[in-house]
């Protein structure tokens, strides 16, 4: 029988890799030799591997969580993790945004609308190039009426 190494559960997180995966064998193993015969060098090894696994994960994560080119922005990737390992489409019982957290519904509401109006009311400096050479017609409309009524749809 070939052994296999099924790594699942908080490890199967996008930002978890290889280097991820030798610290916390390395943090394994310095604690199995802490428990089979206790020392305080055995102690000290268990504690450091122990910080420098949890260092490596969260510095992945970071890298992983924000968008290198606008740091204000979340990756698709990070979203779609939470999305495949969250089993709840509610609003959480508590949201925080800027060191301010609300619990009630209101709040909470006020909360995602200032979000929201943070992350579009202000003209982006994306620097998307967008060639509209290609409509003759110049037949595409933007109006609020016209968004709200396509967001409704969906």
């Amino acid at each position: 029988s070939i052994p296999k190494i099924n790594v699942n559960g908080n490890f199967s997180s996008p930002w978890f890799d290889s280097e991820c995966y030798e610290a916390y064998r390395s943090k394994e193993r310095a604690h199995i030799k802490f428990k089979a015969s206790p020392s305080i060098s055995r102690e000290l090894k268990r504690d450091i591997t122990r910080k420098k696994f949890k260092k490596i994960c969260c510095t992945k994560m970071r890298d992983n969580l924000y968008n290198h080119d606008d740091p204000a922005l979340i990756t698709k990737k990070f979203w779609s993790h939470v999305k495949a390992n969250s089993k709840s489409h509610r609003i959480p019982e508590c949201v925080q945004l800027k060191g301010i957290f609300r619990r009630t519904p209101k709040e909470k509401c006020d909360l995602f609308n200032e979000y929201f109006f943070d992350q579009f009311s202000e003209a982006s400096s994306y620097g998307i190039p967008i060639d509209w050479s290609n409509d003759d017609a110049f037949d595409i409309e933007f109006t609020s009426t016209k968004v709200e009524c396509l967001l409704k749809k969906l």
